[in-house]
């Protein structure tokens, strides 16, 4: 478990450090708690928001730090200007998305990208975002999920970012899609409402087209998980998934689908079956490395690219999108 084994040393060099009493419990909530970073046997980490952004050689220890970094990118610390080669873009038609305009005051405080672009924690996606463009160059890498083992371990709140960084590339298109039928989530985060999406469209009821949305001003685009909740695990298992994925993945660079928690549901594990690659979030301060065994076991080992760690230095006292009991009761 070469995976497993990367992670135990990366918790284990992970610096001390306190959390009010009041605050250790982070319920459900799916928030980030540590920066990205890659790895050969890959593995990220998350550092909290801060307020002024920092070079590397000034960073604190509660910033990500590199663990067996054998694949990665130089990165000068530059949080405003970073040369990255593109997806060579294949010749297509432009097709007409309806527009959204985002509000700063709207998001959630977490999305970095948009409400902190220049804070330490954001330049740490903007590392992520460095490392899955360079694996992009070296193999077949256009459809990303984002998994966890279960929920608050800061899975929607890294697929959003990480497909916000991409889409602010020059030369790149990204798309995130809500991957959670049962209870699509992501416009919440995002501070709007989609009259329809993926579940409308795999169900025949809405159009593609008409379901993807451009949010202005980060130029990503959204297909929103949709209202149709019922058939959740036949749409995400099914041919239909693999045809949209297909149709995406040829209009769009990169495109990351934010999936449920494995612990829950098996969505994530039969959506990587049709996905170029998956990324693995776990909290660093509470994982449980049987648990992540029995994830990566779900999963199709070859298509795993990474671990994003989170590892903050205090934990959000915001209540969070997945609680059990509540999960439970929408989906009854």
């Amino acid at each position: 478990m070469r995976f497993l084994k990367t992670l135990q040393k990366a918790h284990k060099e992970r610096p001390e450090v306190s959390t009010p009493a009041d605050l250790e419990d982070v319920g459900g909530s799916d928030q980030p708690s540590a920066a990205p970073h890659f790895a050969a046997e890959p593995s990220f980490k998350i550092g909290r928001p801060t307020g002024e952004p920092v070079s590397e050689q000034e960073a604190p220890s509660g910033l990500p730090r590199v663990v067996e970094e054998l694949h990665s990118v130089p990165n000068n610390g530059n949080a405003h200007i970073r040369t990255l080669e593109p997806v060579k873009p294949k010749s297509r038609p432009e097709p007409t998305f309806q527009t959204f305009d985002l509000s700063r005051d709207a998001v959630n405080q977490r999305l970095v990208a948009i409400s902190d672009p220049n804070s330490p924690y954001c330049e740490e996606y903007r590392s992520l975002r460095t490392q899955i463009i360079h694996q992009a160059e070296q193999r077949s890498l256009r459809s990303i999920v984002v998994v966890s083992h279960g929920p608050g371990e800061g899975k929607t709140i890294t697929a959003i970012n990480l497909a916000c960084m991409l889409a602010q590339t020059d030369g790149i298109k990204a798309l995130v899609i809500d991957g959670d039928l049962r209870m699509p989530h992501i416009g919440d985060y995002l501070g709007m409402e989609a009259s329809v999406g993926l579940s409308e469209v795999l169900s025949g009821k809405a159009d593609l087209d008409k379901a993807i949305i451009r949010l202005e001003p980060t130029g990503l685009h959204l297909l929103a998980g949709g209202n149709d909740l019922e058939n959740a695990a036949e749409m995400a298992s099914g041919q239909k998934f693999k045809e949209l994925l297909d149709e995406v993945t040829d209009h769009f660079d990169f495109v990351i689908i934010d999936a449920p928690p494995l612990n829950l549901f098996s969505d994530g594990a039969a959506y990587l079956n049709h996905a170029d690659g998956g990324l693995l979030v776990v909290r660093s301060n509470r994982v449980n490395f049987s648990e992540t065994e029995r994830s990566l076991e779900m999963l199709t080992r070859e298509k795993i690219l990474g671990v994003v760690l989170n590892d903050s230095e205090e934990a959000l006292s915001s209540r969070g999108y997945y609680e059990y009991s509540y999960y439970r009761s929408r989906s009854a």
